[in-house]
């Protein structure tokens, strides 16, 4: 079993960061499990991992997965935000 939340940084800082820990928190209940982080754990992780990366504008997915009662496996996936070509979006 997995759960996810997928978040945007703009310029190194998460956007909505709280709502999206609680939204995480919800579908771990809703299994039957706890994060295996608190909240300012997350951040506090999540924010190391887009240093890490170098990327400022970035998507990070953020998923727990479970394969027994206890514990969970936090996985951090990030890849750098571009935007699509202007062209698209005239006319």
């Amino acid at each position: 079993m997995s759960v996810f939340e997928t978040l945007r940084a703009y310029d190194g800082k998460l956007f909505h960061a709280a709502e999206h820990w609680q939204r995480l928190e919800w579908s771990c209940e809703g299994l039957g499990h706890r994060s295996p982080l608190k909240r300012e754990e997350l951040n506090a992780w999540v924010y190391e991992a887009l240093r890490e990366s170098g990327w400022k504008d970035a998507i990070v997915r953020v998923s727990i997965h479970w394969d027994r009662a206890d514990g969970g496996t936090l996985v951090a996936m990030a890849r750098e935000f571009t935007t699509h070509p202007a062209a698209w979006y005239e006319n």
